[in-house]
């Protein structure tokens, strides 16, 4: 349990408080006077919850943040008489320091925030129950601040929060979970087969009848396109039968790859020539060719020519080594080519008693099978729909009824127990709270014939007091908007009840009316650990919350 809190910004009159320590029991952080408000006392359980792993201080204290600055929050737990001392700072809340000693001075390790959580899991020894620490405690941390004080709502961590998350929560409290976790996989399973299949209709992913009267057209194309594939077989003239065809199909295929490898080999030879003629001149057969010119054109001057022509030489033997590797990079090409015709002539000749089959026809017996595949699918996914429709069924029936018996048992023992706790009050001539589970995704909590604000705090007090004594719950926390509508009689009682609750921690705060009765007063009293007043007996010390005088000035 948590047995100590302190700060070096917590302040009275200008002096670092003592460090606030707890007990087993009731815990009440009091304010002085029906004025003292913003002096800490919502703040201060905002700081347990703090301890407790919680997130909400950094982020919905922020205000208190920017006033006093980052500061470091020190804090003590105790787990079958051993203490455990750590330290958590608003500037790097995600870090926990543990130390050897209750003076914070010998650090000892660090801890990520998760594992501080899974360690107070441990420690109070909730592993068995299926839930993470912060889902346990959260919801009964009713802080003003966190917004988890929803008179109507108390099963609901925040106000985000699902009915169904909240009543999963309470069956794992109450160990009634159980099997239905089987029940619910057996049904989510189900579902997202379901699901699959509804989904290759509405996105198109796939082929599949959209309803009965689909299936049956289906049906129908399906035994008129065998029929034609029956017919174009026969009333082919080689009598070809359904391999024969498929077979000719890849003969065919085999021919048009040779086909292409053929035309391509066929290029890559017309290039060689082209190197091999641009290769083939010689100066001097050059030479005997222009001289013959000379008898039509006597004028041209052979020698320049044929000069020209010795440049055009020199310029190919410089270019002579691209030439040769153009050639040989050709010639392997061409080698490669003729090993997959052979390698095709040779699957050929497995194919050489299949007779030729005309194009027409191979397109035809294409066009049939691939529509065939299509309706065949469609008809084989809707049958698979019928089948999981059916079992998503029969696993809803099981939930259901799972359900049904495992939530009538839990709104059985938690309104017994609100009805016993109710009955201590002077009252309990008056109807208790009660819970109403009416499926797993919605509940709902009142109190029959009182709908009056005090009634339905008073209901969700009645409600945390009945899941601590009846559950591992280690502890509660009720903030002052809690009591402020409910008669003083009935607090007094509240505070009598959670002053018994001595094996485990109850954390308040409370606005100490002055008229609100002697019996109040003597609880608080007793359970106080913290005082709390106006400015500079706040809990840090001052309230900013208060206009600056002017001292006279405009």
């Amino acid at each position: 349990m948590l047995i100590e809190i302190r700060c070096d910004k917590f302040l009275d009159n200008g002096v670092i408080r003592d460090p606030i320590t707890f007990k087993p029991g009731l815990n009440a952080i009091v304010g002085d006077s029906e004025k003292s408000n913003s002096i800490g006392k919502s703040t201060m359980l905002m700081i347990i919850d703090f301890c407790f792993g919680g997130d909400d201080y950094t982020t919905k204290e922020a205000d208190t943040i920017n006033h006093v600055g980052n500061h470091t929050i020190f804090f003590t737990f105790e787990f079958k008489g051993q203490k455990y001392y750590y330290s958590r700072s608003t500037n790097n809340p995600k870090i926990i320091y543990e130390y050897y000693d209750s003076d914070y001075t010998r650090e000892k390790k660090k801890i990520h925030y998760e594992a501080f959580k899974k360690d107070l899991l441990n420690q109070y020894e909730l592993d068995d129950l299926g839930l993470t620490f912060r889902q346990i405690v959260g919801r009964f941390f009713r802080i003003y601040n966190r917004k988890t004080h929803n008179e109507m709502r108390p099963l609901n961590a925040d106000v985000r929060e699902d009915d169904q998350s909240g009543i999963e929560f309470l069956l794992k409290m109450y160990s009634l979970y159980g099997d239905l976790d089987d029940q619910t996989k057996e049904y989510d399973t189900a579902n997202d087969k379901k699901k699959l299949y509804d989904n290759l209709r509405r996105y198109k992913a796939g082929f599949i009848a959209s309803n009965q009267d689909e299936y049956e057209k289906n049906k129908k194309e399906i035994r008129s396109l065998e029929d034609e594939l029956e017919l174009l077989l026969q009333e082919n003239k080689k009598g070809l039968s359904e391999t024969n065809i498929v077979n000719a199909s890849i003969k065919n295929e085999l021919k048009s790859q040779r086909d292409k490898l053929r035309y391509q080999k066929r290029q890559e030879e017309k290039k060689l020539k082209e190197i091999d003629f641009d290769n083939s001149y010689e100066e001097e057969s050059l030479t005997s060719k222009f001289s013959s010119l000379q008898e039509f054109f006597p004028e041209i001057n052979i020698q320049n020519i044929t000069k020209y022509e010795k440049f055009h030489r020199d310029v190919k033997k410089i270019i002579s080594k691209e030439i040769k590797e153009n050639r040989k990079d050709i010639e392997d090409s061409i080698a490669i080519i003729d090993e997959k015709i052979s390698e095709l002539n040779i699957k050929l000749a497995e194919f050489k008693e299949i007779p030729d089959v005309s194009e027409a026809i191979l397109a035809r017996h294409n066009q049939i099978h691939t529509r065939l595949n299509e309706l065949r699918n469609a008809n084989e996914n809707y049958d698979k729909r019928e089948i999981a429709v059916d079992e998503l069924k029969r696993a809803t029936n099981g939930y259901e009824q799972a359900v049904n018996l495992k939530t009538r048992e839990l709104q059985r023992i938690v309104n017994q127990g609100m009805s016993e706790i109710n009955n201590s009050f002077e009252s309990g001539n008056k109807y208790p709270p009660m819970l109403q589970i009416n499926s797993l995704k919605s509940y709902a909590f009142n109190t029959p014939n009182d709908t009056g604000t005090g009634s339905r705090f008073k209901g969700v007090a009645v409600f945390d007091l009945e899941v601590l004594k009846s559950t591992l719950l280690p502890a509660i926390i009720h903030d002052s908007i809690m009591f402020t509508n409910i008669e003083d009689p009935t607090v007094a009682t509240l505070l009598s009840l959670y002053e018994e609750q001595t094996s485990k921690q109850i954390f308040i705060a409370f606005d100490k009316f002055d008229n609100r009765g002697s019996e109040i007063d003597e609880i608080l009293n007793r359970n106080k650990v913290l005082q709390l007043s106006d400015e500079p007996h706040a809990l840090f010390g001052n309230q900013w919350n208060k206009k600056e005088e002017d001292n006279g000035q405009l």
